[in-house]
């Protein structure tokens, strides 16, 4: 794969036994525009021990475009301020995203699907603080959004959810978190349940 301790990574990652792109304790990164596909790893894209880092951008054309992860779309762990937006992630065997102690996290409007590891979500947080994850479009898997443990204020807003086999979104015990404005289930091919949320505080559930 291609590592990177800072900066701009632009170009493609076709067919390599390791991670795609990966960055480590870099700041202000930008990972935009690449076609990754056929990696191993823990993912096409990690970024770890990083404060400052945008995967995709505001523009259709920043998208990250992953096809045929061996584990994680896009695999993020212990790092602060990041955004994830605007990715085309198809067919991974474990997670689309998934986040591990990561502190202010925006997943904005990524299209998820095909994520074929049982028991996580196709949007995954383990920990971490302050999670956005609004506008994205999630199809097949067991879980869609799943927050697990999560402190701060927590967002899961107007996100598309369809042909989960379990739960469309679950929350287990996430702090101030609101869940608003989310279609699960569209097609009739649902979840067994739309939202299960269990412990956490200050919960609020509407408009969905």
């Amino acid at each position: 794969g291609y590592t990177n301790a800072a900066g701009t990574v632009f170009g493609g990652v076709n067919n390599v036994a390791g991670v795609g792109i990966r960055i480590d304790n870099g700041a202000a990164a930008l990972v935009r525009a690449n076609k990754i596909a056929q990696t191993g790893g823990w993912g096409a894209i990690e970024v770890v021990n990083t404060n400052g880092a945008t995967i995709g951008g505001a523009a259709l054309v920043d998208a990250n475009v992953i096809r045929n992860s061996a584990a994680d779309g896009v695999r993020l762990e212990n790092n602060s301020n990041i955004t994830v937006q605007n990715n085309d992630i198809d067919t991974t065997v474990r997670v689309g995203i998934w986040g591990g102690n990561v502190n202010t996290a925006n997943i904005l409007n990524n299209i998820v699907k095909n994520d074929l590891l049982g028991g996580v979500g196709s949007i995954h947080a383990d920990g971490g603080s302050t999670w956005n994850v609004s506008g994205n479009d999630i199809d097949n898997g067991d879980y869609g959004i799943r927050l697990n443990g999560t402190g701060g204020a927590n967002l899961i807003f107007g996100n598309q959810i369809d042909g989960m086999t379990l739960e469309g979104i679950r929350g287990d015990n996430v702090s101030n978190l609101t869940v608003s404005g989310n279609t699960i289930g569209l097609s009739g091919n649902g979840a067994i349940t739309g939202i299960s949320l269990f412990g956490g505080l200050n919960t609020r559930v509407v408009n969905n």
